[in-house]
């Protein structure tokens, strides 16, 4: 009986141990204490056994952390007792401070790749949101960039979840003139109330919901979710919502949940439309190119 319990009490030693360690603020808290009591401790045995007797205590505090700090300094001691003090101090502190310098390693490592990955907040206000990842991200951005070159160079936020942050801006490095405009990317769950908030949904001037090419069949769905994410967990959501949807059904649906703030656009059927009223009326495609175009004023009607 009293084997298994002392078993049981080693295994929980170790279970919390591995908890503790696993905590990057904690294992560095407990690093840095280990090294300041070994320290201390190293200072009072070099402030015993030094023979000259000249040290006073803090500056042997001083020169146990030299030689925990930097193995080499042990090498000027004179006399048995403090060669042996700074012996025992330098291989004890080899250790800890070896293991106090990795564990700040690892952490600033692991911070890097937290920022490459894009799992910061985004602290923009008055900014366009795109949710989701599709071919016409592009072409989105290209013409959005150019709207904003009149309004001081507008900021673009993206949030989407089947493609990584540095794969979003490496495509939109090399197909998009974005002419000034900022563009954040993130990666994330659309539907989750806290990757919205990470980027900032409630001060977004609006929000452009892309439907998910890869599964059409279950785009609106996400999009419905979505919508209800924006507007049951953002409480102070301010700009209006643009959703791109594949089924027209989904349309009215959308309008009831969004009170009256959601704009479903049934893309493929308003392309449609323009195609067979351009066939039926010659010099109609000429107008809704001139009329779509980002360069286009209605004053160079009047004023030409």
């Amino acid at each position: 009986m009293g084997s298994t319990l002392s078993v049981g009490h080693r295994e929980r030693l170790s279970y919390e141990f591995d908890n503790l360690m696993s905590n990057p603020h904690a294992s560095l808290g407990l690093l840095l204490s280990v090294t300041a009591i070994f320290t201390l401790f190293g200072g009072v045995i070099y402030y015993l056994l030094h023979t000259s007797g000249e040290l006073g205590f803090f500056e042997s505090l001083f020169r146990a952390w030299t030689f925990v700090a930097d193995p080499g300094t042990h090498a000027g001691e004179e006399g048995f007792g403090s060669r042996l003090a700074s012996l025992l101090i330098t291989a004890g502190g080899f250790v800890s401070f070896a293991l106090l310098i990795g564990l700040i390693s690892e952490s600033v490592q692991t911070k890097v790749e937290d920022l490459r990955k894009g799992k910061n907040r985004v602290l923009e206000k008055g900014h366009t949101l795109v949710l989701g990842w599709n071919s016409k991200i592009f072409s989105f951005l290209d013409n959005l960039a150019i709207a904003n070159e009149s309004e001081d160079n507008g900021t673009v936020v993206i949030l989407a979840d089947d493609i990584s942050k540095e794969e979003m801006e490496d495509a939109i490095r090399e197909n998009c003139n974005l002419r000034g405009t900022k563009v954040v990317c993130r990666s994330g769950n659309m539907v989750c109330v806290g990757d919205l908030k990470k980027v900032s949904a409630e001060k977004a001037k609006c929000v452009v919901i892309l439907t998910d090419e890869s599964n059409k069949s279950t785009s609106d769905a996400r999009a419905l979710r979505t919508v209800l994410a924006l507007m049951r967990g953002i409480q102070s959501l301010s700009g209006h919502i643009v959703v791109e949807v594949v089924a027209k059904e989904c349309s009215d649906l959308l309008e009831l949940v969004g009170d009256g703030r959601v704009v479903p656009l049934v893309a493929h059927e308003m392309t449609g439309r323009l195609l067979i009223q351009c066939a039926r009326q010659p010099g109609l495609a000429e107008v809704c190119l001139f009329s779509f175009s980002p360069f286009f004023s209605p004053f160079s009607l009047f004023f030409p």
